[in-house]
Order: structure tokens, then sequence, then C-alpha cells
């Protein structure tokens, strides 16, 4: 939910030498024409995103993730840590105004708010959906720096840090002849306050309705942290123990300009509570960038 998109057409055709590339908005503004275009990404009004997560240690989720303009957000996340364990269900929304989650709170089923504070973490979540902080970064109050090259993977690539309005930090690597993003650092923050990585790995590339979106995020980290995500698509890295762990989610499917409304994601009645992931916390961590 969160990192996303694909292939490009040919980026050498497009930009006579990777070497031109001096500042971090003109390797993000060749990153989004790789992609497809800065007026692709503006006609989206609303998509859903459907994906499949698997964990090293035998974890299975699904999630569904739809967004609507302007900031608009609704997750839904179903997770078995193994297939003998009892199934979870979660889900998170956000109306503009009004961020919930259906929980499980002290052993009872409860519809909490999220508190004010955290409500920019969950509008930043929908707005990267649509890649607003790529394709234009002061507008939406995030800082770019470009620190230079390194290599991933045996390619070399340009590492830009982004710091979004609210001080999330996230470092991104966009290979320098695609100008594809490869690699994401997440900074994210343990239960025990301490700050961490999450590294994902991002690949397979497909054109959906003219724009590149990436469909596999392979994720390796050291943390707890709920509702971890990259590029607006959230990982079950999050609901992993304190461990060397590695997830994969797979996105099966993204549509684009979808019919939705309001109700979507307005807060249900209370009646339509659900377990929330982590029936033993009371405590609501988000990071959504």
């Amino acid at each position: 939910m969160k990192t996303h998109l694909l292939l490009i057409l040919s980026a050498a055709c497009i930009f006579p030498s990777t070497s031109s590339a001096q500042t971090a908005e003109e390797i993000i503004a060749r990153n989004i024409a790789a992609r497809g275009g800065a007026e692709r990404f503006r006609a989206i009004h609303s998509m859903v995103v459907r994906t499949h997560e698997e964990a090293n240690w035998g974890g299975t989720g699904t999630s569904t993730l739809r967004v609507m303009r302007p900031d608009r957000m609704r997750f839904d996340y179903s997770w078995q840590a193994n297939p003998k364990a009892e199934g979870f269900t979660s889900t998170l929304g956000f109306d503009g105004q009004t961020g919930w989650q259906i929980a499980f709170i002290k052993g009872k089923r409860k519809m909490v708010t999220i508190p004010a504070e955290a409500l920019d973490l969950l509008r930043e979540g929908a707005q990267n959906t649509f890649e607003e902080p790529l394709i234009d970064p002061k507008a939406t109050g995030n800082k770019v720096e470009l620190l230079g090259t390194e290599t991933v993977e045996g390619k070399q690539c340009y590492k830009v840090r982004f710091t979004s309005r609210t001080g999330q930090i996230r470092y991104a690597y966009y290979d320098a002849e695609s100008f594809l993003e490869v690699r994401n650092d997440q900074v994210v923050d343990t239960k025990k306050g301490k700050e961490k990585l999450l590294t994902t790995m991002i690949s397979d590339y497909r054109s959906v309705s003219g724009i590149l979106f990436p469909h596999t995020f392979t994720s390796i980290a050291f943390l707890t942290c709920p509702f971890a995500s990259v590029r607006g698509i959230p990982l079950p890295m999050a609901f992993s123990a304190i461990k060397r762990d590695r997830s994969i989610s797979t996105i099966e499917g993204i549509e684009i300009n979808p019919a939705m409304d309001e109700s979507t994601f307005q807060m249900p009645a209370t009646s339509a509570v659900i377990p929330h992931l982590f029936p033993d916390s009371d405590t609501l961590a988000i990071v959504l960038v």
C-alpha cells in the first residue's frame, strides 16, 4: 500500500544519459515519466489494490486497499499465522476527517477512533497511493534529497531521502538506467521506541492502464510495527516479531477508477466490529508512508 510501480517503455530513448540527472527532483521526475507520466497519475480518482502475503515463518494473509481522492482510505486485512491457528482480520479507515479502526482491545471487540495526531499519517498513506509526494513534493510538504549513488543487486542506483511533512523518513533507490524504484528503506519505530529500517526490494513491474506498477515487494527487517507500508501498500512484516523475518507481498490485482462513494470510508456501526490483529495491545501505532 504503499510503494509502487513498473516497467518502462525505454528510459534510454526518453533520456539521453543517466549521468545528466543531478538533483533529486530530476530523478523523481524521470521515475514518474518512466512509469507513464504525471498526467496519467492525475487521472486516477480511485483505486483498489488487492495483495497476497507470505512470511518465511509460515504466516499468510490477504489485503484490500481502497483509496479515493483527495485522501480517503480503507485497508481490510486478514492474516493466519499457520494452518492450525485461528485467523484474524482488521479494518482501518479514513474518511478525510475521522480515522477509525475495528480493533480487539483487552480481550474485547471495540470500534476505536484514531487519535487526531495520527490522522496526517492516514492522509499521507492515501496520497502516496496516487504518488502525490512524487509528482509535486513541495506542494505536499515533502523534502527530497539526493544522497549519491549505491549499488543494489549489481545495479547502480540513485539514493534519494524523503522526509514527509509529518517527519516520516524513507530512502528510495532508483535504477540509474530505468529510473524505476528497486529498493525502499523505511524508518519505523519499534514498540520499544527504537528506530529500525524496514528494507523492501521492489520488482515485477507491469502496466495497468498505461502506468507501471511493481507487483512484488520482498521485505526484510528486525521490527514490530503495526501497519508499516511501502508506497501505500501495507505489508505483513508489520506483524512479525523482533527478529530477522522475510515476507513477500504480491499484488494480485489493481483496479483504476472503480466506482466508489464516501460511505466506503466512513466509520461503520459498532455492530459490525471484527477482531483486531493485536488482541493484547491497547496502543495504535500507524506508519503509512
